[in-house]
């Protein structure tokens, strides 16, 4: 898994991180993208790598200054990868409660 953390200037509202996100799941295979504005940032969860001239482009065409690009390779079954994990079991069980019980046991693995 990778992660690319993208500085942006110019984000002021909600749709301004809507527009950013939505122009990187367009443009990408992505995992899961998310932008701050208060943090001035858009963190891109990844299973491959994205060349730095192609966000520079997509982030550029949305009307958003890309400051900097920080990219970190995450190893399968660190901390942030089991909780994502814990809460993904944790939605199931409650839409599904005859699914519980194998769930649980799952859950209790992962957590040792």
């Amino acid at each position: 898994m990778i992660k690319i953390t993208l500085k942006i200037e110019g984000m002021a509202c909600g749709m301004c991180e809507s527009t950013i996100n939505n122009a990187v799941r367009r443009a990408f295979k992505v995992r899961k993208v998310s932008s701050s504005r208060s943090k001035k940032q858009t963190v891109i969860l990844t299973e491959t790598e994205i060349a730095e001239d192609a966000l520079r482009k997509i982030i550029g065409a949305t009307g958003y200054e890309l400051i900097s690009i920080q990219t970190e390779t995450l190893e399968e079954g660190t901390s942030k990868n089991r909780k994502e994990r814990i809460r993904t079991a944790d939605r199931t069980i409650r839409s599904d409660p005859g699914f519980c019980e194998r769930i649980l046991g799952w859950i209790r693995a992962l957590k040792k």
